[in-house]
């Protein structure tokens, strides 16, 4: 049996994953932070007793251990104490807007709100209703003095055709940069523009916003086409927000060693983890939780983790075939696997262990290990260097062309090579490569390996930073290169023997230009073997 999905979040993401996965089949366990759930349940005649949710109000995640299929979780329900047992998570808690009264030095009033107040009245009771009378003016403040996000814009258009469409009140909306880039923000402002909406928009000068002592706003701007002074007296100011990550994502972050944006959400600017992939197999997020979304957004996200969530949990896709083993006999307990395993697949109990099931094969762990108590199994040291072997034999036989290795990541630059081949791409007459996991998983014995069997350069080819299925294979590799580099140096050979490079996997042109440039530099250099017959 399988054990339930648990869903953490309070938005309207968390709550859609939730009923798709209700309706696929799938248990589900949804903590949400604050103390009310409108969860769109499925109907009976959907579900037919298939399938049950399980909702935790005023619920926080405690500890998490495990992985995926069987991640153990202890939950803070309210002061209670709650565990349970999970296959998979899909985080999707609400971001945080906080209106920006300072930038325009106001305070709030009844005459002075946020957006989400006005938001709030109009979607949960009548107040604003009573507060407008017909023919009065509310002005927007947008991005007047700091860049304001599309989604922001897209409120304050809705806001304003309900306004000018529902309540029959005059809207303007006074904006610096109006960000209209989003999906259907361009009909949108159209429409609004059609129902009555007065934009005023502001390049070199800012609008005199002041507020009377009845909280209400007086507001003077030069038109910026005619040159006119007006002043605008309106009955509401609504007032910008700006949107920030949940101070949650960091303690859930912390708890599920989770790696983080600069902007604090829960998935890096990596091409790997799009759209709701993190750095752990088994816990996806969407929505809110990874980047500022959109309504319409924050549904594609929900689906796109529910449909993620039932592939994974199909049994085929969860086990790893070739992962790393840890020699117990051997290993000496200093927790480096532990520290580096960009998927936190490394467990500590009497000695450190790997979860097969979390367990990518990158072999960044097999490389940084000190006391190479790491294995692969489809990843045998003996048999590149039995092959270095091989290809020195055959310079030792008249070959004049310098001998190249290349270590290439299998994700990145192996599938650019092939692409350059299929090219007509001509690669260097003594250029030889080996694919490698990732590039984190050359290690200095691969790279001293290929210079002892008669390499005259070594090349590691890696992902773009930033762009590593692993995260920082490509960081490791660079820091090993430069460390080799001062060691090649001491020994008496050139630093520039050595090199690193980044590809993607649809950069053939670009493989073909590196190894050639490369094999020109090392051409210059002369063979390594001459330079030590020499010494």
């Amino acid at each position: 049996m399988v054990n339930p999905t648990l869903i953490i979040g309070n938005s309207s993401c968390a709550l859609t994953a939730a009923k798709d996965l209700c309706n696929n089949g799938i248990d589900v366990i949804l903590a949400v932070r604050n103390g009310g759930c409108n969860l769109p349940m499925p109907s009976d005649s959907e579900n037919k007793g298939r399938t049950s949710i399980e909702v935790l109000l005023k619920t926080e995640l405690v500890s998490c251990t495990g992985t995926v299929e069987n991640f153990e979780i202890i939950l803070n329900r309210n002061g209670e104490k709650v565990t349970r047992s999970t296959a998979s998570m899909i985080i999707a808690e609400d971001h945080v807007s906080k209106s920006n009264f300072s930038s325009y030095d106001l305070k709030p009033s009844s005459g002075v709100l946020s957006l989400s107040e006005v938001a709030d009245r109009l979607n949960n009771s009548t107040d604003t209703k009573k507060i407008l009378a017909k023919g009065e003016k509310v002005v927007f403040l947008s991005g007047l003095y700091q860049e304001s996000h599309p989604v922001i814009v897209e409120k304050i258009m809705q806001l304003s055709l309900i306004m000018q469409s529902e309540l029959n009140v005059q809207t303007y909306i006074l904006t610096g940069n109006l960000k209209v880039a989003g999906n259907g923000l361009e009909a949108l402002y159209l429409k609004s523009k059609a129902n009555g909406a007065i934009y005023l928009k502001f390049t070199d000068s800012r609008p005199d916003i002041r507020q009377k002592e009845d909280g209400k706003t007086c507001i003077a701007y030069q038109d910026e086409i005619t040159g006119h002074q007006f002043t605008l007296t309106p009955a509401i100011t609504i007032v910008d927000e700006t949107i920030f990550a949940s101070d949650y994502l960091g303690v859930l972050a912390e708890i599920l060693r989770l790696d983080r944006d600069r902007e604090g959400f829960l998935q890096t600017e990596n091409v790997h983890r799009f759209n709701v992939f993190t750095n752990r197999k088994g816990i996806f997020v969407a929505g809110p939780s990874r980047a500022i979304q959109s309504r319409v957004d924050q549904n594609i996200d929900a689906s796109c983790a529910a449909i993620a969530n039932l592939q994974l949990l199909n049994r085929d896709n969860i086990e790893t075939k070739d992962t790393a083993e840890i020699n117990t006999g051997t290993c000496v307990r200093c927790l480096t696997c532990y520290r580096i395993c960009p998927y936190r697949a490394v467990n500590i109990d009497i000695n450190p262990q790997v979860i097969r099931q979390a367990c990518e094969g990158c072999g960044i762990c097999l490389a940084e290990c000190p006391r190479h108590a790491i294995s692969i199994r489809s990843f045998d040291k003996s048999y590149i260097f039995k092959i270095s072997s091989k290809h020195i034999h055959r310079n030792k036989v008249g070959k004049k062309a310098p001998y190249i290795v290349a270590f290439c990541c299998s994700r990145s630059a192996n599938q650019a090579m092939e692409l350059a081949r299929s090219m007509g791409s001509k690669l260097p007459e003594g250029f030889t490569s080996f694919e490698m996991p990732c590039a984190g998983s050359v290690s200095v014995e691969h790279i001293l390996a290929a210079f002892q069997k008669g390499a005259d350069g070594v090349l590691i080819l890696a992902c773009h930073e930033g762009n590593c299925h692993s995260q920082y294979g490509n960081i490791y590799a660079q820091r090993r290169a430069e460390l080799l580099k001062d060691i090649l140096k001491d020994m008496g050979f050139e630093k520039e023997r050595l090199a690193v490079h980044t590809l993607a996997s649809n950069m053939g042109k670009e493989f073909e230009t590196v190894v050639t440039k490369f094999e020109k530099r090392i051409s210059a250099l002369g063979s390594i073997m001459q330079i030590e017959q020499k010494s």
